[in-house]
């Protein structure tokens, strides 16, 4: 897992192919209605990003999930929410890899990392990243975010 301000965001580009376009592609998407948004310089499906707005849930509630295929590269517009992280090792999973929603769900040890994210925060799950997004610790929050899909070579 990768956590930082996104003042910082250039520091990652020689980290990992096309993570400078992605950051790039988000900058775009800031002031778009929610919903999902191809990058068409790249072969299909290699980087996409969805806007999504909500309310967070009880951090009690939900379930850890990690992908295989895609790196989630999460950027706060507006709001806060709670995250849960766990390795997935340390995991049970509930809900099997789904291939085709490059998904799968893990039930919560209660031992996890519980990190707060403002406004202007990212940060980057790998395969090994339980992460268990959109949470509140005390009361709900609204908040309107970036998930960028970032295909892992």
């Amino acid at each position: 897992m990768i956590l930082d301000s996104l003042q910082h965001a250039e520091d990652y580009y020689n980290l990992l192919p096309h993570i400078k376009t992605a950051f790039d592609f988000s900058k775009t998407l800031t002031d778009k209605p929610a919903g999902r948004y191809e990058y068409e310089n790249l072969p299909k499906g290699t980087l996409f990003a969805l806007v999504q707005e909500g309310t967070t849930g009880p951090i009690t509630e939900g379930k850890l999930e990690n992908h295989h295929r895609y790196l989630d590269i999460q950027i706060m517009l507006n709001g806060t929410e709670a995250v849960v992280f766990e390795d997935v090792a340390d995991l049970k999973e509930t809900v099997a890899y789904d291939t085709d929603k490059d998904i799968a769900f893990f039930e919560a040890t209660g031992n996890g990392t519980v990190v707060k994210i403002a406004k202007d925060m990212f940060y980057i799950v790998f395969p090994h990243d339980g992460h268990m997004p959109c949470r509140h610790v005390e009361k709900e929050t609204q908040f309107r975010k970036l998930v960028i899909k970032l295909k892992m070579e």
